[in-house]
């Protein structure tokens, strides 16, 4: 894994600011740095019980108790009342650092972290017109994910 610094919003106060490499091992241990860093930044003031700890790694398959496989996120213990922004900006910057940790190009991490987040907007718009228990139990499931890796090598080994 090669280190990589975290690429931050232009006009952010940075005075005193840990100089420390950034990888997708140090960012999942980092979320109070990162409520620490995320305070000072713009934000549209709407405050949420954000997931705070809202990083790629942290998204995985899971058994549900009706037996199936589903795509969801993993390790709420550091849930805390914030702009919702906080959570998008640290998803988004994990995939930035996952893209440099396993070498991939600028282009390649900035087409992913795009795609996180026209994701996250087009899925919010669609859970917005959801009733509660809906969306409550909405879920993205393993076959589905599966289904649309385009690589057929790469679906083959799943």
């Amino acid at each position: 894994m090669q280190p990589v610094s975290l690429e931050l919003a232009e006009g952010v106060d940075r005075s005193g600011y840990r100089a420390v490499p950034v990888t997708a091992h140090h960012l999942s241990r980092a979320a109070l740095n990162m409520a620490e860093d995320l305070a000072t930044t713009p934000s549209t003031g709407v405050r949420v019980q954000c997931c705070g700890d809202a990083h790629l790694v942290n998204f995985r398959g899971f058994a549900t108790p009706e037996r199936n496989v589903i795509f969801a996120i993993n390790d709420l213990d550091e849930t805390l009342p914030a702009p919702w922004e906080w959570d998008i900006k640290r998803l988004a910057a994990s995939f930035v650092i996952a893209s440099r940790d396993n070498g991939l190009s600028e282009t390649i991490a900035t087409d992913a972290v795009l795609t996180c987040v026209r994701s996250y907007r087009e899925h919010m718009a669609e859970f917005s017109k959801m009733k509660s228990l809906d969306l409550w139990y909405s879920a993205v499931e393993i076959e589905t994910l599966i289904s649309i890796i385009r690589d057929p090598d790469i679906r083959l080994s799943t």
